[in-house]
């Protein structure tokens, strides 16, 4: 476990240094954890070092850490994409002229492609789960409509008037109706 910590102030201190995370309580609201799990997890308790936390972490900042690294200690904290943002940050810190002379716009544009990358993700995510449901609702449409032609066929002539519709349904979908004796 003691490893899985140190991973995670791998990840804490990176989230610091290039993504504005200040304090855990920052880390903790980008992850839709408590404070208060971040802590723990931060100080070792194994109950709150879980896959899951590490999976988190990846999903809330996508393209950033591979996951296999947090998860077992094999390769490296950050992504080969990442890896290459940071070293143009280390260039650019490096420069000799002032900082307010320093050109950000290619960091701007690779993180824009990302943001955008990822957003095509979600959408096309997104717009099959709309499809899917639309589906599933016109089918649920057409059931509907075939009950209601049953349930009309079933009450014509239904010599209890006082009940419009089908007393009983059975599991199976067909439909009895309980006449009085």
């Amino acid at each position: 476990m003691i490893e899985k910590q140190k991973r995670l102030h791998e990840v804490y201190e990176h989230l610091r240094k290039f993504f504005g995370v200040h304090t855990q309580i920052d880390f903790a609201e980008s992850l839709n954890y408590s404070r208060v799990y971040i802590s723990a997890a931060m100080n070792g308790n194994e109950k709150n070092l879980t896959d899951k936390l590490f999976r988190k972490i990846c999903d809330a900042y996508p393209g950033v850490f591979d996951l296999n690294y947090l998860l077992t200690g094999e390769g490296q904290l950050l992504t080969i994409e990442e890896e290459v943002k940071d070293e143009d940050i280390k260039k650019m810190a490096n420069q000799t002229t002032a900082p307010s002379a320093i050109d950000y716009t290619f960091l701007i544009e690779k993180a824009v492609e990302k943001a955008t990358a990822y957003a095509d993700k979600t959408i096309a995510v997104l717009e099959k789960q709309v499809t899917d449901k639309d589906r599933e609702i016109a089918t649920l449409n057409a059931r509907i409509r075939e009950l209601e032609s049953i349930i009309k066929m079933q009450t014509t002539g239904n010599p209890l008037g006082k009940y419009p519709f089908p007393v009983g349904v059975a599991d199976d979908g067909s439909i009895h109706i309980i006449t009085e004796k």
